[in-house]
């Protein structure tokens, strides 16, 4: 799973398959860490 979109990136960037095939066994051992912050500015339902 790569939800943020970097293997799109990595893919587009190194056409190589052996590059792209390391960059698939590297992926899941990655240490990706994102800090968010969110302001909810409201509530309600959906309907």
């Amino acid at each position: 799973m790569d939800p943020v979109g970097f293997g799109l990136r990595y893919r587009a960037m190194h056409a190589d398959e052996q590059e792209w095939e390391d960059w698939k066994a590297a992926y899941p051992d990655a240490g990706i860490r994102a800090d968010v912050q969110v302001t909810l500015e409201g509530s309600g339902l959906i309907d």
